[in-house]
C-alpha cells in the first residue's frame, strides 16, 4: 500500500495523457487461507470457536465500458468443541527460557532421526 500510494502521488504530478487504454480483463483468484484454519477464541458465553473453513475469493472485471472489482471472505466457525491439536511433524527447534537471562539457557535443532520414547528422563 505504501508503494501504491507513493507512485500514485509521483504520477498525479508528472504525467498527462490524453486517456488510457488497458487490456481487457476477467480475473477471478480464489485464495488460500489454510493458515487460519484452527484458530480460536473464547466466545462471550465462554464455549470455544474455532475456525474450520475459510476461503478469499478476488475477482476483477475490466472492458471498454468500465471496471468492477470485487472481494469476499468466507469462515466457518465450529461452537463447542475444543481446536484440535498442534501435531508437529517435521523438524523443530525447541529451546528453554529462564527469567532475568538474555538468550535461552538450552536450544536444540530436533530431527526424526530422534524421535523416539526415551526410557526416562532422569
Amino acid at each position: 500500500m505504501s508503494l501504491i500510494r507513493d507512485l500514485s502521488a509521483d504520477m498525479s504530478s508528472h504525467y498527462r495523457n490524453e486517456g488510457v487504454i488497458f487490456p481487457m480483463v476477467d480475473m477471478d483468484i480464489k485464495e488460500d487461507m489454510s493458515w487460519i484454519l484452527g484458530l480460536s477464541a473464547q466466545a462471550a458465553d465462554g464455549r470455544p470457536a474455532v475456525i474450520s473453513q475459510a476461503v478469499r475469493q478476488d475477482k476483477l472485471r475490466m472492458n471498454h465500458r468500465g471496471a468492477r472489482a470485487q472481494t469476499a471472505v468466507a469462515m466457518a466457525v465450529m461452537r463447542g468443541m475444543s481446536p484440535p491439536p498442534l501435531v508437529i511433524d517435521r523438524p523443530f527447534v525447541v529451546w528453554f527460557d529462564r527469567a532475568g537471562l538474555p538468550f535461552p539457557i538450552f536450544s536444540a535443532y530436533v530431527t526424526q532421526e530422534h524421535w523416539r520414547e526415551p526410557d526416562t528422563l532422569d
